[in-house]
């Protein structure tokens, strides 16, 4: 009997021993185990994007690390809403914009951004150029400009070349030509220009013709600038008188009517056309008539130097007459012959007047 007791008790104790032994190797595995630290991760400004471990997400973000691990934070920069712009500045810790942050204990991390404003730039007319602090940019553009700054803003005049020009008129914000916009919030600014068109005259003849634009007299070839919009008058006085002669104004070569309205809505070329006038119509006065004079001179003085000859030969007694050699006087005269009775030299009787000195025998 004692001896089923001393045995009873010894396994009692021993599964009592092996009761304490399996608790205690139970309880130690969990002894063991690290506590679990809160990383917090924010944005200034508040509710921008993150990454851990390249995973996105919205700040403010707070998870549970184990003490041995590790995790990688990064912000996407520059980071877009609307006409707003943030731009990475840098985190609480001094790390990098992508960086590797350590679980051993609870940590907050926070990544500051800077604050941008899109200054949206345009011109009306559209594609012309406007300047930001010096700088040209052709418009439509966007310029972004940090919160708190302020910024000169040009709007050059003229613009353009050859037939078209654009002069500056005024800015949306009522501003002058140069002025200087704060950057405190999204800005839209328009430059709006004038447009002044050039428009040029020929003819189809290379001479100082003349066409009047809104009445003013021009000499062609010729140019004029009119305003987009508006309109011009083009009328020619027709015939002119150019370089000694005539001309017929005969038309446009656009065939358009005399006088015509023309819209500027653009660069143009108008050609008018002539031809010179044959027949009736006012002409210049003549040219002096240097060559009838001449031979009139001529005649003229032919007809005197006879009519002094042959009054030098009908004078009775004159020294020319006496001096006249008498060639008949040494021929026998003639039967029937008479003589004269001027100068006696022998005349036939069919003579009307003497072959000598010309006077008469009638």
């Amino acid at each position: 009997m004692h001896r089923a007791l001393s045995a009873g008790l010894l396994v009692l104790a021993t599964l009592l021993a092996l009761t304490v032994s399996i608790k205690g190797a139970r309880a130690e595995p969990s002894a063991a185990i690290p506590k679990a630290n809160t990383i917090s991760i924010a944005t200034s400004p508040a509710s921008l994007l993150i990454q851990v471990n390249g995973t996105p997400a919205m700040a403010p973000l707070s998870f549970s690390c184990d003490p041995a691990t590790n995790r990688s934070i990064n912000v996407p920069s520059p980071q877009v809403n609307g006409s707003t712009r943030y731009a990475f500045l840098n985190w609480s810790d001094g790390g990098s914009q992508n960086h590797t942050i350590s679980c051993a204990a609870p940590g907050n991390f926070t990544a500051y951004f800077s604050i941008e404003y899109a200054l949206s730039l345009n011109t009306d007319p559209s594609s012309l150029t406007v300047e930001v602090d010096g700088l040209a940019y052709a418009t439509p553009s966007v310029v972004w400009c940090l919160s708190g700054t302020i910024h000169g803003v040009n709007a050059p005049s003229p613009q353009g070349a050859n037939a078209s020009r654009f002069i500056f008129l005024n800015w949306n914000d009522g501003g002058g030509q140069l002025h200087t916009v704060p950057c405190d919030s999204p800005r839209s600014l328009v430059a709006f220009f004038r447009i002044t068109l050039t428009i040029f005259i020929f003819s189809n003849i290379q001479q100082p013709f003349q066409v009047n634009v809104d009445g003013i007299p021009r000499v062609l070839p010729a140019e004029f600038t009119c305003d987009f919009g508006t309109d011009r008058v083009l009328s020619v006085t027709t015939p002119q008188t150019v370089s000694n002669s005539t001309w017929r104004f005969t038309g446009w070569s656009d065939f358009g009517p005399n006088p015509r309205t023309i819209p500027c809505d653009g660069p143009g070329n108008y050609s008018a056309n002539f031809e010179r006038v044959v027949g009736p119509g006012p002409n210049p006065p003549p040219s002096p008539p240097i060559v009838a004079f001449v031979i009139l001179a001529i005649v003229v003085a032919i007809i005197v130097i006879l009519g002094v000859v042959l009054w030098m030969t009908n004078r009775k007694g004159s020294p020319m007459a006496s001096a006249v050699p008498i060639p008949f006087q040494v021929r026998t005269p003639a039967p029937l012959a008479t003589r004269c009775s001027n100068c006696g030299s022998p005349a036939a009787q069919d003579w009307t007047y003497c072959m000598v000195c010309g006077a008469s025998l009638r």
